[in-house]
């Protein structure tokens, strides 16, 4: 199959240049672990442990033979203890950053700077237009025009886009898979 032929055409937006924090929080989804990571870092595994010990912890320890001894003596960790504290810390992390960011966006400041009411409305724009806009009667319509006239619908016109380009992927999946059956 050359390259130029694709089955299914997609046009993507330009690669986002930053990384969400969680896939299931861009789409509108609940948090998976409910209010797990909703305590105190000291509560998490090995939360005695500052983030800079517990990277170098884990780093140096990840793939050490395991130390019963020093284990049942308290003076080691198994490698799987420190890739949970790792996997809590940065989920704890990640949700703490998210709820600091929310709290300062809900009061309108973010450090010393007031963000205006204009630079709101740009900054969602910005963000309904990283998709084309869909075409008349098209799934999405709906959506886009109620992200035109009110910024506050951007939201829900950006998770209604995810979940249609993630339906084009799969199904774009799904015929190359089939196409690659019929190859073999």
């Amino acid at each position: 199959m050359s390259e130029d032929k694709n089955p299914l055409p997609i046009q993507f937006a330009e690669p986002e240049k930053s990384t969400p924090s969680s896939m299931w929080k861009m789409a509108g989804e609940k948090d998976p672990h409910g209010t797990l990571y909703d305590r105190e870092r000291a509560n998490l595994t090995m939360g005695n442990l500052t983030d800079d010990e517990l990277a170098n912890g884990a780093f140096l320890n990840y793939n050490m033979p395991l130390d019963v001894q020093g284990i049942l003596n308290g003076t080691s960790h198994s490698p799987i203890a420190w890739m949970t504290a790792v996997k809590d810390r940065i989920r704890w992390l990640s949700r703490s950053l998210e709820k600091a960011i929310s709290e300062k966006t809900a009061t309108g400041v973010v450090g010393d700077e007031e963000i205006s009411n204009d630079q709101l409305i740009s900054a969602l724009s910005e963000c309904r237009d990283v998709f084309h806009p869909p075409e008349v009667g098209a799934v999405g319509e709906r959506e886009w025009i109620a992200a035109m006239a009110d910024p506050l619908s951007v939201p829900s016109y950006l998770r209604a886009r995810v979940l249609e380009m993630r339906e084009k992927i799969a199904e774009y999946e799904r015929r190359l898979a089939q196409q690659s059956d019929k190859e073999n």
